[in-house]
């Protein structure tokens, strides 16, 4: 799976969410919320492998990444 060029602003919780995925490439993703917003992981990703985050700004209030019970930060 791709995804290139997506912007996304001010989502209620997961900006961008994969979950039974295999080789996920994300390119010149930008996503912004309000620096104090609650649930607002930028890329949530669980049950997935092979998965690249490239050439992307994530500015949330929470997570930048978030893999499973895992949290990975940027």
């Amino acid at each position: 799976m791709t995804v290139r060029g997506l912007r996304i602003e001010n989502s209620p919780q997961f900006h961008l969410k994969f979950d039974g995925c295999a080789r996920v490439l994300v390119d010149g993703l930008f996503v912004s919320s309000p620096a104090f917003s609650p649930n607002t992981d930028g890329v949530h990703v669980e049950n997935t492998t092979a998965v690249q985050i490239l050439n992307s700004r994530i500015y949330n209030g929470t997570v930048n990444e978030a893999a499973g019970n895992q949290i990975c930060t940027k």
